[in-house]
Protein backbone atom coordinates (compact mmCIF):
# COMPACT_ATOMS: atom_id res chain seq x y z
CA UNK A 1 0.00 0.00 0.00
CA UNK A 2 1.44 3.21 -1.13
CA UNK A 3 0.50 5.13 1.95
CA UNK A 4 3.08 7.99 1.53
CA UNK A 5 1.28 8.84 -1.93
CA UNK A 6 -2.13 8.60 -0.09
CA UNK A 7 -1.12 10.60 2.53
CA UNK A 8 -0.24 13.59 -0.35
CA UNK A 9 -3.47 13.29 -1.84
CA UNK A 10 -5.39 13.41 1.29
CA UNK A 11 -3.79 17.25 1.92
CA UNK A 12 -5.41 17.97 -1.53
CA UNK A 13 -8.64 20.03 -0.10
CA UNK A 14 -10.75 20.15 -2.85
CA UNK A 15 -12.57 16.96 -2.24
CA UNK A 16 -13.37 15.88 -5.67
CA UNK A 17 -9.70 16.36 -6.53
CA UNK A 18 -9.49 14.28 -3.80
CA UNK A 19 -11.37 11.36 -4.43
CA UNK A 20 -10.02 11.44 -8.14
CA UNK A 21 -6.79 11.20 -7.45
CA UNK A 22 -7.18 8.22 -5.34
CA UNK A 23 -8.76 6.71 -7.68
CA UNK A 24 -6.12 7.17 -10.02
CA UNK A 25 -3.82 5.92 -7.42
CA UNK A 26 -5.76 2.58 -7.37
CA UNK A 27 -6.11 2.32 -10.90
CA UNK A 28 -2.91 3.16 -12.08
CA UNK A 29 -1.07 0.55 -13.93
CA UNK A 30 2.56 1.47 -14.32
CA UNK A 31 4.78 0.59 -16.86
CA UNK A 32 1.33 -1.33 -18.38
CA UNK A 33 1.54 -3.98 -15.15
CA UNK A 34 -1.52 -4.56 -12.77
CA UNK A 35 -3.30 -1.92 -11.08
CA UNK A 36 -3.31 -1.62 -7.18
CA UNK A 37 -6.69 -2.83 -7.22
CA UNK A 38 -6.75 -5.66 -9.66
CA UNK A 39 -3.44 -6.91 -6.77
CA UNK A 40 -6.05 -6.61 -3.87
CA UNK A 41 -8.75 -8.34 -5.22
CA UNK A 42 -7.21 -11.27 -7.18
CA UNK A 43 -5.05 -12.20 -4.06
CA UNK A 44 -7.75 -12.35 -1.59
CA UNK A 45 -10.16 -14.37 -4.72
CA UNK A 46 -7.13 -16.26 -4.97
CA UNK A 47 -6.49 -17.35 -1.46
CA UNK A 48 -10.37 -18.04 -1.35
CA UNK A 49 -10.08 -20.62 -4.30
CA UNK A 50 -7.10 -22.15 -3.19
CA UNK A 51 -8.43 -22.61 0.41
CA UNK A 52 -11.73 -24.30 -1.35
CA UNK A 53 -9.75 -26.48 -3.67
CA UNK A 54 -7.77 -27.80 -0.36
CA UNK A 55 -11.20 -28.14 1.13
CA UNK A 56 -12.32 -30.21 -1.81
CA UNK A 57 -9.56 -32.60 -1.68
CA UNK A 58 -10.19 -33.76 1.67
CA UNK A 59 -13.96 -34.44 1.23
CA UNK A 60 -12.52 -36.39 -1.84
CA UNK A 61 -10.75 -38.34 0.01
CA UNK A 62 -13.29 -39.10 2.33
CA UNK A 63 -15.39 -40.00 -0.78
CA UNK A 64 -12.49 -42.50 -1.80
CA UNK A 65 -13.74 -43.12 -5.17
CA UNK A 66 -11.81 -40.81 -8.17
CA UNK A 67 -14.62 -41.93 -10.21
CA UNK A 68 -17.15 -40.31 -9.01
CA UNK A 69 -15.12 -37.08 -8.30
CA UNK A 70 -13.90 -36.91 -11.97
CA UNK A 71 -17.88 -37.12 -12.96
CA UNK A 72 -18.66 -34.58 -10.98
CA UNK A 73 -15.36 -32.47 -11.77
CA UNK A 74 -16.92 -32.96 -14.98
CA UNK A 75 -20.43 -31.57 -14.34
CA UNK A 76 -19.25 -27.94 -12.78
CA UNK A 77 -16.99 -27.75 -15.84
CA UNK A 78 -19.29 -28.35 -18.64
CA UNK A 79 -20.81 -25.42 -20.39
CA UNK A 80 -23.98 -23.39 -18.67
CA UNK A 81 -26.16 -25.20 -21.25
CA UNK A 82 -25.01 -29.00 -20.73
CA UNK A 83 -25.60 -28.49 -16.57
CA UNK A 84 -28.85 -27.03 -17.28
CA UNK A 85 -29.75 -29.86 -19.45
CA UNK A 86 -28.44 -32.44 -16.60
CA UNK A 87 -30.66 -30.08 -13.69
CA UNK A 88 -33.65 -30.12 -16.34
CA UNK A 89 -33.12 -34.56 -16.32
CA UNK A 90 -33.19 -34.15 -12.77
CA UNK A 91 -36.33 -32.44 -12.34
CA UNK A 92 -38.26 -34.82 -15.03
CA UNK A 93 -37.52 -37.42 -13.42
CA UNK A 94 -37.62 -35.98 -9.67
CA UNK A 95 -35.05 -37.45 -8.81
CA UNK A 96 -31.63 -36.11 -7.16
CA UNK A 97 -29.31 -34.06 -9.03
CA UNK A 98 -26.34 -35.71 -8.27
CA UNK A 99 -27.94 -39.24 -9.60
CA UNK A 100 -28.16 -37.40 -13.16
CA UNK A 101 -24.80 -36.81 -12.42
CA UNK A 102 -23.16 -39.83 -11.94
CA UNK A 103 -25.07 -41.85 -14.77
CA UNK A 104 -23.84 -39.48 -17.00
CA UNK A 105 -22.42 -41.17 -19.94
CA UNK A 106 -19.10 -39.41 -20.23
CA UNK A 107 -15.91 -41.27 -19.03
CA UNK A 108 -15.07 -42.80 -16.72
CA UNK A 109 -17.72 -45.16 -17.26
CA UNK A 110 -19.22 -46.78 -13.96
CA UNK A 111 -19.68 -50.63 -13.97
CA UNK A 112 -23.52 -52.02 -13.19
CA UNK A 113 -22.17 -53.18 -9.21
CA UNK A 114 -20.89 -49.61 -8.73
CA UNK A 115 -24.38 -48.02 -10.46
CA UNK A 116 -26.60 -50.11 -8.04
CA UNK A 117 -24.59 -48.92 -4.97
CA UNK A 118 -24.93 -45.66 -6.18
CA UNK A 119 -28.73 -46.68 -6.26
CA UNK A 120 -28.82 -47.23 -2.98
CA UNK A 121 -27.65 -44.50 -2.01
CA UNK A 122 -29.42 -42.36 -3.73
CA UNK A 123 -32.22 -44.07 -1.85
CA UNK A 124 -31.07 -43.38 1.39
CA UNK A 125 -30.06 -39.79 0.67
CA UNK A 126 -33.22 -39.22 -0.31
CA UNK A 127 -34.76 -40.68 3.05
CA UNK A 128 -32.40 -38.46 4.80
CA UNK A 129 -33.25 -35.51 3.30
CA UNK A 130 -37.44 -35.97 4.26
CA UNK A 131 -35.61 -36.84 8.03
CA UNK A 132 -33.97 -33.50 7.74
CA UNK A 133 -36.62 -31.68 6.24
CA UNK A 134 -39.20 -32.77 9.41
CA UNK A 135 -36.64 -31.43 12.02
CA UNK A 136 -38.61 -28.24 13.58
CA UNK A 137 -34.56 -27.31 14.62
CA UNK A 138 -32.33 -27.01 11.68
CA UNK A 139 -29.68 -27.28 14.36
CA UNK A 140 -30.95 -30.82 15.31
CA UNK A 141 -29.17 -32.24 12.14
CA UNK A 142 -26.02 -34.06 12.91
CA UNK A 143 -26.05 -35.84 8.97
CA UNK A 144 -26.79 -38.81 7.57
CA UNK A 145 -27.16 -42.03 9.84
CA UNK A 146 -25.09 -44.58 7.46
CA UNK A 147 -22.50 -44.35 4.97
CA UNK A 148 -24.61 -44.66 2.20
CA UNK A 149 -26.11 -41.45 2.14
CA UNK A 150 -23.07 -39.79 3.34
CA UNK A 151 -21.28 -40.64 0.64
CA UNK A 152 -24.51 -38.83 -1.26
CA UNK A 153 -23.98 -36.13 0.78
CA UNK A 154 -20.41 -35.64 0.51
CA UNK A 155 -21.08 -35.97 -3.28
CA UNK A 156 -23.06 -32.71 -3.13
CA UNK A 157 -20.40 -31.36 -0.62
CA UNK A 158 -17.66 -31.72 -3.26
CA UNK A 159 -19.54 -30.17 -5.77
CA UNK A 160 -20.78 -27.04 -3.99
CA UNK A 161 -16.42 -26.59 -2.67
CA UNK A 162 -15.19 -26.86 -6.22
CA UNK A 163 -17.85 -25.04 -7.69
CA UNK A 164 -17.15 -21.85 -5.38
CA UNK A 165 -13.46 -22.67 -6.26
CA UNK A 166 -14.41 -22.18 -9.73
CA UNK A 167 -16.46 -19.23 -9.43
CA UNK A 168 -13.67 -17.18 -7.61
CA UNK A 169 -11.03 -18.57 -9.98
CA UNK A 170 -13.00 -17.49 -13.08
CA UNK A 171 -13.70 -13.98 -11.20
CA UNK A 172 -9.81 -13.30 -10.88
CA UNK A 173 -9.34 -14.43 -14.72
CA UNK A 174 -12.27 -11.85 -15.55
CA UNK A 175 -10.32 -9.65 -13.54
CA UNK A 176 -7.13 -9.65 -15.15
CA UNK A 177 -8.58 -9.98 -18.87
CA UNK A 178 -9.63 -6.51 -17.99
CA UNK A 179 -6.37 -5.71 -17.40
CA UNK A 180 -5.44 -6.80 -21.13
CA UNK A 181 -8.18 -4.58 -22.98
CA UNK A 182 -6.54 -1.88 -24.78
CA UNK A 183 -7.20 1.50 -23.09
CA UNK A 184 -9.01 3.69 -25.13
CA UNK A 185 -7.78 7.25 -25.45
CA UNK A 186 -9.48 10.03 -23.02
CA UNK A 187 -12.68 11.83 -25.12
CA UNK A 188 -11.72 14.85 -26.34
CA UNK A 189 -13.00 18.09 -25.19
CA UNK A 190 -14.84 20.52 -27.49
Amino acid sequence: MPYFMLRGILRISNPVAMVRSVLDLFLARPFGSTSLLQKMFSSGLSDEARELRDDAQLVARKIGDDRLCEKVRQYVDASREDQDAIRLDAAAEDIDLMTCILRSPSAPRLDARTMQYLARCAVRYDEYKRFRDALADPDDDEGPTNDEAWLYEDLHVYRRLITKARDKEQLVELIFEASLLPSSPPPRSS
